[in-house]
């Protein structure tokens, strides 16, 4: 197949290629992909979560609302430096506030049939 010869918008001709219309098709198909990656990344950090939180609260369990993939991590990090920050006193053994602070207060929070 022979190339014909376009003119461009100032005159001078430049080839047309076929290639340019594969280039669209592989853009398109590239968006596509991208698309569907957001897509299956918001399923996974966002949609299921808040399903599943419907569902066990919808079953009667309580706890903590849902927060995007840190959690509870900031949470957790201020009660273990506030519960290492005081002293146990001599002879407690309960150290169940100190060694896991979050999982204390979502017991005392929530109640024992908690997430």
């Amino acid at each position: 197949m022979p190339l014909t010869m376009v003119t461009g918008g100032i005159g001078s001709p430049r080839p047309s290629f076929p290639w340019e219309y594969q280039q669209l098709v592989l853009y398109a198909i590239a968006g596509a992909v991208l698309a569907w990656c957001a897509v299956r990344a918001l399923e996974w950090a966002w949609w299921r979560p808040r399903r599943l939180e419907r569902a066990l609260r919808s079953q009667g369990l309580r706890g903590t609302a849902y927060r995007s993939l840190a959690g509870d991590a900031l949470l957790l990090v201020r009660l273990s430096k506030e519960a290492r920050s005081q002293t146990m006193p001599l002879g407690c053994h309960d150290i169940v506030p100190r060694a896991m602070p979050l999982h204390h207060q979502t017991m005392k929070e929530h109640g024992a049939c908690s997430t």
